[in-house]
C-alpha cells in the first residue's frame, strides 16, 4: 500500500478526524486497512484543514 502524506510544516496543528487517527494507528501497527477508506479519511482531513484556515 502506498502512503499519502499531508504536506505541512506544523503537522501537530492539523485537524485529525477520529476516523483518520484510528486508520493511521492501524497502519502503524501493520493492521490491514481498506486503502479507499484511508484515502477518503485523508481527503476529509485535507478538506477540513482548508475549511478551518479560512
Amino acid at each position: 500500500m502506498s502512503h499519502r502524506t499531508i504536506p505541512s510544516t506544523l503537522t501537530g496543528s492539523l485537524p485529525r478526524p477520529g476516523k483518520l487517527v484510528r486508520l493511521m494507528f492501524a497502519v502503524a501497527d501493520d493492521i490491514p486497512v481498506d486503502p479507499s477508506a484511508l484515502n477518503a479519511a485523508i481527503d476529509d482531513g485535507h478538506h477540513r484543514s482548508g475549511q478551518e484556515t479560512k
